[in-house]
């Protein structure tokens, strides 16, 4: 019985403690149709969110070698890609036999610097269910015949698609949804996903979801009463229900879905988020979304160029989209409405236009500006050269410039976002800088992760225990280096970092220095230059706010001592401005230090037992952190969970548990 084994990785993210949702639902249908199709010849496992969402890359390459598997199954996004691909190859290395199969959104006809990638052994394009089997099949053939190259058969042997024209749409209530017969479950937040449907109506030129489906089917209804029977019993701890269908009110009786989920909220209220056509919505449809629960939703208003959308393909009145957006958020629902950047017939002039009537009509709870990708498989990368579109063929193929856009251009629109709606699209949180609490570690045993190693400096074990501890990094991952400075240490301390970043480059590393000398800009242009990499996905994201070549990770913070000036302060931040975050140390008893602070703060000490003064501290610290509380932290774990809740931060996702190591000698 040959083993296969799923993976599908994150998005990376910056926050260590919130997981997000990575459910790996196409791996739960392929999983099901394998144990309905051919339950003797496959075992199926899909690798859990304690490997996935936790662990370093280092780290998932272990996991997966431990489990030995004959196949390795991976689902491609675009931003995931790079990094499962350097996983497989690392795998590769290790188990000369294991096979790779990938499929998903970014496993496309002309996705070319993909399918070239040498550790590929079977693409599957489209709609997986239908194919799979057949690739799983092909591979236990070719293994009893001379293997035939990528390169020579790349056609006929390593994508199916081709050969698979003639056989039917797979029947979505063939195999069961996965939450049902227990393949997969909720995530660790209680999320769940579910798909009502398979296919769009739509034609989007920048999508590629509709060509990857002949035609647009919903699951049997009876199916769906069955993963809402399974998310509504409260032992199941589903508190969330994403709709994953691309455009939800567009599908046929998606009113006695809503009507369904309603009357079951009796027994247990669960939140739903979706993803709508918001010019298709009646009054009518607005109070039943509201009634089953949704609390959420995202629409594509694009822009509000007519000739744009027509362009783009895309149908609709941009003036009834932002009417009921407006509807919506009266319904007291959250309003993300996305819009596009560099489309083409668009312009920076039609772009400030879109912000304004934006704007004006308050059409959002919160905007969300995307870079135009020019994504595989769309019909805009079948047309750049037509449409005179330049954009990177690696992810997140964002456009780089066309006729009426420049990169410069497209800063600038960025530029006008952001002080337009006072939002910093660049914006990137502090990790947690908690360093006492009861999950501090001077050994790694008995621990699968650490997403936190303090070094005391100097350490004359630190390249040594760097390897030691690799695979067991988590990502993000933070090192945080203390004491007098990195005199005689910053030779080894750049050959340990550049390790680690070989045997883990898709890794997003926060790097933490807090020296009583203060630190080196020079120390960390070397430390830059010598692990920076400017190709990585995580890195590439934020154009075009960022230049091509500058990085977010690693990400450096300085801690300083709060200086007593103004004046001291803005010359420390002038020194650090083009490499680092600098956060003021304070200590809770020196009241002065906390009537001249400035965020973001790192704050020594215990919260007092008194409530009258806990009550005056959690004022003040409002005060100072004004519509960011995130940005007044705590040393102490107890102190941090106090302030997390008295300042809103305990209701947001918190459902990874730090783990925290710590080597050397402290003063």
């Amino acid at each position: 019985m040959k083993k296969i084994l799923f993976v599908q990785l994150p998005p990376p993210r910056f926050i260590f403690e919130d997981s997000g949702a990575n459910i790996p639902l196409a791996a739960g249908f392929l999983a099901s149709c394998i144990k309905s199709q051919e339950p003797l010849k496959f075992e199926t496992e899909i690798l859990g969110s304690d490997v996935v969402d936790v662990l370093c890359d280092a780290g998932i390459i272990r996991e997966i070698t431990l489990r030995s598997p004959d196949i390795l199954a991976m689902t491609l996004y675009l931003w995931n890609s790079q990094r499962s691909l350097f996983i497989a190859t690392a795998v590769k290395r290790l188990l000369s036999n294991v096979k790779v199969i990938v499929g998903g959104p970014d496993v496309t006809p002309d996705n070319s610097w993909l399918l070239r990638h040498p550790s590929i052994d079977i693409g599957v394009f489209g709609e997986g269910e239908p194919q799979f089997v057949s690739a799983l099949n092909e591979i236990v053939s070719s293994e009893k015949h001379e293997p035939c190259s990528m390169k020579s058969c790349e056609t006929e042997q390593v994508i199916f698609k081709s050969r698979n024209k003639s056989m039917k749409n797979w029947d979505l209530g063939q195999a069961g949804y996965p939450y049902v017969n227990g393949i997969i479950g909720p995530s660790r937040n209680g999320s769940i996903f579910l798909e009502t449907v398979r296919g769009c109506p739509f034609k989007c030129k920048y999508c590629y979801y509709h060509k990857a489906f002949d035609s647009v089917r919903s699951y049997p209804m009876t199916l769906i009463e069955e993963v809402l029977d399974f998310a509504y019993l409260q032992k199941n701890q589903v508190n969330e229900i994403y709709l994953m269908d691309p455009t939800f009110n567009a599908r046929k009786g998606f009113r006695d879905i809503l009507k369904s989920m309603a009357s079951r909220r009796r027994n247990h209220d669960i939140k739903i988020h979706t993803e709508l056509r918001a010019d298709l919505l009646t009054d009518e449809d607005v109070r039943l979304f509201k009634e089953a629960g949704l609390v959420s939703a995202e629409i594509g208003l694009q822009t509000v160029n007519p000739d744009v959308l027509k362009l783009a393909g895309r149908s609709g009145d941009p003036e009834r989209t932002l009417a009921k957006a407006v509807s919506l958020r009266k319904a007291e629902v959250d309003v993300t409405t996305g819009i596009i950047l560099g489309l083409p017939g668009d312009t920076p002039e039609g772009f400030s236009k879109t912000l304004n009537r934006l704007k004006e009509t308050q059409a959002f709870s919160v905007i969300q500006p995307f870079t135009l990708a020019i994504l595989p498989g769309s019909d805009f990368r079948r047309e750049a050269g037509k449409l005179r579109v330049q954009y990177d063929e690696s992810p997140p193929y964002y456009i780089k410039s066309s006729d009426t856009f420049s990169s410069a251009s497209m800063k600038m629109c960025l530029d006008e976002f952001e002080e337009t709606f006072e939002m910093e699209l660049d914006y990137i949180g502090a990790p947690s800088l908690v360093e006492s609490d009861s999950n501090v570690s001077t050994n790694t045993q008995g621990t699968n992760y650490i997403s936190k190693w303090i070094i005391n400096l100097p350490n004359r074990d630190l390249v040594q225990v760097s390897g030691c501890i690799v695979a067991q990094a988590s990502n993000p991952f933070t090192i945080w280096l203390k004491g007098v400075d990195a005199s005689g240490t910053e030779k080894h301390l750049i050959q340990s970092l550049c390790a680690f970043v070989a045997q883990s480059p898709h890794t997003v590393l926060h790097l933490v220095f807090e020296f009583s000398r203060g630190v080196r800009v020079k120390f960390l242009r070397e430390i830059l230059e010598a692990t920076a990499n400017p190709e990585i996905y995580v890195n590439r994201a934020f154009f075009p706010l960022y230049p091509e070549g500058e990085v977010v990770s690693p990400n450096f913070i300085v801690i300083a001592p709060l200086p007593a000036t103004t004046y001291a302060r803005n010359k420390i931040i002038e020194r650090y401005s083009l490499d680092a975050t600098v956060i003021w140390s304070v200590n809770l008893s020196n009241t002065d230090d906390l009537s001249n602070a400035a965020t973001p703060i790192l704050i020594t000490g215990t919260i007092p037992s008194d409530p009258s003064i806990r009550s005056r501290l959690s004022s003040d610290l409002k005060e100072i952190s004004g519509t960011r509380p995130e940005e007044v932290m705590f040393r102490h774990g107890d102190a941090q969970r106090w302030w997390d809740s008295e300042s809103g931060g305990a209701s947001k996702q918190v459902n990874l548990r730090e783990n925290i190591f710590v080597t050397g000698k402290k003063d």
